[in-house]
């Protein structure tokens, strides 16, 4: 994966987790994954796993809103 890839998974991280309008804590533990592991893909220090991309790119991409 390229400097390029790694942005845009950073991206779309954050993306995904704005879009569903959860905060860090609560979007983690949606997806399984510790605050820590979230915070460091979407600053890029470490990239999600297959299973994880997949529904990082399902959240970005079909605008799913939580409402409390």
């Amino acid at each position: 994966m390229n400097l390029t890839d790694n942005k845009k998974l950073t991206v779309a991280c954050q993306k995904a987790r704005i879009t569903t309008g959860l905060s860090q804590s609560q979007f983690a533990q949606l997806l399984g994954v510790s605050v820590r592991r979230l915070q460091e893909w979407e600053q890029g220090c470490r990239q999600p796993s297959g299973a994880a991309k997949t529904l990082l790119r399902i959240a970005e991409n079909t605008r799913i809103t939580c409402a409390s």
